[in-house]
């Protein structure tokens, strides 16, 4: 019973030792871990890609992180419908937007900035 147990010790032993570069990779983030994959797996066929399975692993650069996301820019001002393009031919600019004009109002000609 004893001789079974050591007997299951070592071959798992032996999966975690032939699977370790794997290990060592995902864990430290290689970048290129497929590479490392692939050269563990064709171990059996040469013993000599497992250890270059252990070079790839910690010679190649991190995986760099993510950058954070920024936050959305405020909305813009939005211009009159004369000089905003998408409010061409009569549309309304949107409701949560200021309007700002570039020309100054003309208060007693009878034209609003609108028009």
């Amino acid at each position: 019973m004893q001789q079974q147990l050591v007997w299951a010790a070592v071959i798992v032993g032996a999966i975690v030792l032939f699977c370790l570069p794997v290990i060592v990779a995902a864990i430290r983030g290689t970048d290129p871990i497929w590479l490392v994959v692939l050269l563990t797996v064709l171990t059996p066929l040469g013993g000599v890609t497992w250890f270059g399975a252990w070079i790839v692993a910690l010679a190649f650069p991190r995986r760099r992180p993510a950058a954070p996301r920024r936050p959305a820019p405020p909305r813009q001002l939005a211009l009159p419908p004369r000089e905003d393009p998408r409010c061409l031919y009569g549309g309304v600019p949107p409701a949560d937007m200021a309007v700002v004009s570039r020309h100054p109002a003309s208060g007693g000609s009878g034209v609003s900035a609108w028009s």
